[in-house]
């Protein structure tokens, strides 16, 4: 029972901090792109489902008309993110997130609201630069594979 409590209270503590090399790879400059995970959709409105979505619906013997991805993401969690001055790029009611970009101090205090689930790193990619070099020319290269009639 002890080391429950003891268990308990570690994860209580580490819980709200945030872990900086797992968000390097969201660092974009001075400040970090990360997903704010919330654990559920708390005031959410529903989304409007168009007939053709209903139909598809119907026709794949989906229950309801109404399923947890028709709700947009809590309009309070943002209002409260957003209160912070932190900037909100993206939504996605899919991953009941929001894309954010802020400073590293910012993310702290993000971890400590108790609708916060996971921050998670935006994953950016970018295109290797490829070098073709100073001297390419047609004259460059020998395509000479002999005479056609040998071929």
């Amino acid at each position: 029972m002890r080391k429950f409590i003891v268990l308990f209270a570690i994860s209580f503590v580490f819980s709200g901090q945030v872990q900086l090399e797992k968000l390097a790879l969201g660092k974009r400059g001075e400040q970090y792109r990360a997903w704010i995970y919330f654990y559920d959709k708390v005031g959410s409105e529903m989304r409007h489902i168009s007939q053709r979505a209903k139909d598809r619906r119907a026709k794949s013997d989906v229950q309801s008309n109404h399923l947890w991805y028709d709700l947009e993401v809590s309009q309070i969690y943002i209002n409260d993110i957003l209160e912070l001055g932190i900037t909100i790029e993206n939504e996605s009611r899919w991953l009941n997130a929001v894309s954010v970009l802020c400073h590293i101090s910012d993310l702290e205090a993000l971890a400590n609201f108790p609708f916060v689930q996971k921050i998670e790193p935006v994953l950016g990619y970018r295109k290797p630069q490829i070098n073709f070099g100073k001297n390419v020319s047609p004259d460059s290269r020998d395509f000479d594979y002999g005479n056609a009639q040998d071929q």
